[in-house]
């Protein structure tokens, strides 16, 4: 039990610092330290105009021109806490938009190991963990119901979240993709 005088801990953050990322690849090719410092930057990130650079150093190192990295599957896991953990709205923004790039990235070309390892399924595996999280972020805040139908409709294998986020607007237009 934690002090009203104590920090509110974060799942988010206590993700990254026991996620071995040293011992994961990124896009460089060399381990995944980096990963976890721009997750960290990512969440302690306390204003809009911080974000973009951090996302796309973190596209680049687990998810560059769709090509699933290593470091791909525990950022998936720090990136849907966030929602756990009410980040900012510019840091749930951030998660939604880089989670999305993930859910659609694959195995790069001649990266047997990779698709071996079922790296894209282990990704939609960690998203679904948390799959009626982002459901309620879109009932609580109807500005991210697009984002968190892109994400959902890219996890939810058997159409049940996306069928109860889309009761909760039952006026928007469904026949085209968000």
């Amino acid at each position: 039990m934690t002090s009203q005088n104590s920090p509110q801990l974060s799942l988010a953050g206590v993700l990254i610092d026991t996620t071995p990322w040293a011992t994961l690849r990124c896009a460089t090719g060399d381990n995944a330290a980096s990963v976890g410092l721009a997750l960290r930057a990512l969440l302690d990130a306390d204003e809009p105009g911080l974000v973009p650079a951090i996302r796309n150093e973190i596209e680049n190192y687990v998810v560059p021109q769709s090509s699933l990295q290593e470091a791909a599957e525990p950022t998936m896991r720090v990136l849907a806490a966030v929602f756990a953990d009410n980040a900012a709205r510019w840091v749930r923004v951030a998660a939604l938009d880089l989670m999305y790039w993930i859910m659609r990235g694959s195995a790069g070309p001649g990266d047997l190991e990779t698709a071996a390892a079922g790296l894209h399924q282990r990704c939609a595996e960690r998203g679904r963990e948390s799959l009626w999280l982002f459901v309620r972020q879109a009932a609580d805040e109807p500005i991210f119901f697009d984002a968190v139908a892109d994400v959902v409709s890219l996890i939810d294998t058997d159409g049940s979240a996306i069928a109860v986020l889309h009761s909760l607007a039952p006026d928007r237009d469904d026949s085209e993709p968000t």
